[in-house]
């Protein structure tokens, strides 16, 4: 304000309260712990404690299965009904991870993933990675009864740690 020549004072940051006072020549009060300051600091951590919980159980992968939708299923010329099956891997963590697929749910199944081999149920993703994987899965036909669900269970062979997804089996079976 001097080196535009005009009187100090005219820009301030103050209460209304405070600039009464100072018109009254009444000192002025500065309260450096008021409601909105508490407010805003519990605010603050309860929202930082929320993001540290989170980032603290969060999982370290995630895995996604997606019935292909045409055909819906595959009659084999051995009896057997054959439904496939997208598998989506998501690994959170830097370091490759081992997976161990199973499945359960109709008894007799064959599953197998393609590119992988007939029975290997062990998966590899790497680190802060997306790795797709086709399923195949066969079951026979005399074990079927329309309403049939698998369970797909993918455990971390290093934690422990599982991630389980429940999807439909099609047959001409239905109910």
């Amino acid at each position: 304000m001097i080196k535009v020549d005009r009187p100090t004072g005219l820009i301030g940051y103050d209460t209304d309260s405070n600039v009464e006072r100072r018109a009254a020549g009444l000192p002025t009060i500065f309260r450096i712990i008021r409601p909105r300051v508490v407010i805003y600091a519990v605010l603050i951590v309860l929202v930082s404690a929320l993001m540290v919980f989170g980032l603290a159980t969060r999982s370290t992968f995630e895995m996604n299965v997606l019935k292909d939708r045409a055909p819906s299923f595959v009659p084999l010329s051995d009896g057997r009904i054959q439904n496939n099956y997208t598998l989506k891997l998501v690994n959170k963590r830097i370091d490759a991870k081992a997976i161990l697929l199973s499945v359960t749910g109709i008894d007799g199944i064959d599953v197998a993933i393609v590119g992988e081999g007939e029975n290997d149920m062990n998966l590899s993703v790497a680190g802060e990675h997306v790795d797709r994987f086709r399923i195949l899965i066969k079951a026979p036909a005399d074990s079927l009864s329309g309403n049939d669900t698998l369970r797909i269970i993918a455990t971390d062979t290093s934690t422990g740690e599982k991630d389980v997804n429940i999807v439909p089996f099609s047959s001409p079976k239905k109910k």
